[in-house]
């Protein structure tokens, strides 16, 4: 792996095409403290593994290595725990 560390949810909404706009309740989408915007990485916690796209940098966290989109993190773990363990590997395209 890249890294291992903790992971936490949020949501927030973007736009798409300037005209609509999409929350991430439905795309796995993720936020990291590293790397470049726009690349894929596979999170996984010891049972799962869920495929997001880095579209935020987040570099102000340092008790955490990923904040996922809720639509991904519940993929791992339910949102009512908040955080969970995780292994982040880069997705070779």
């Amino acid at each position: 792996p890249l890294f291992e560390w903790w992971a936490s949810w949020y949501d927030y909404s973007i736009n798409v095409n300037w005209v609509r706009k999409v929350w991430t309740k439905d795309h796995d989408v993720c936020a990291l403290r590293i790397y470049e915007r726009y690349k894929k990485y596979k999170v996984c916690t010891d049972e799962k593994c869920v495929v997001c796209k880095q579209t935020d940098y987040w570099p102000q966290r340092q008790d955490r290595v990923v904040d996922l989109s809720s639509h991904a993190f519940k993929q791992l773990a339910p949102l009512s725990k908040g955080l969970t363990y995780v292994k982040v590997y880069l997705v070779n395209e």
